[in-house]
């Protein structure tokens, strides 16, 4: 993913545990790090200690299209 410069967004199927094994080098990989990540949860994910929002970002399948979690 070097020098991708419009990565956003990414769709990680795993773990935010999986993703943080992952060694992804510092270099000209900016963008990649920095984009917003979406964790894998094919059920509602946790929400955080106050109960109003997700402790992380989730997306799963919904008709085989990616949707993420959004607390309403």
């Amino acid at each position: 993913f070097q020098y991708s410069k419009y990565i956003e967004n990414v769709y990680y199927y795993g773990t935010k545990e999986n993703w943080d094994a992952i060694n992804i080098s510092s270099t000209s990989n900016d963008y990649f790090i920095n984009a917003t990540r979406y964790y894998y949860s094919e059920t509602e994910p946790s929400l955080n200690e106050e109960g109003t929002a997700y402790d992380d970002n989730y997306w799963h399948y919904v008709d085989g299209e990616v949707v993420v979690w959004t607390k309403l």
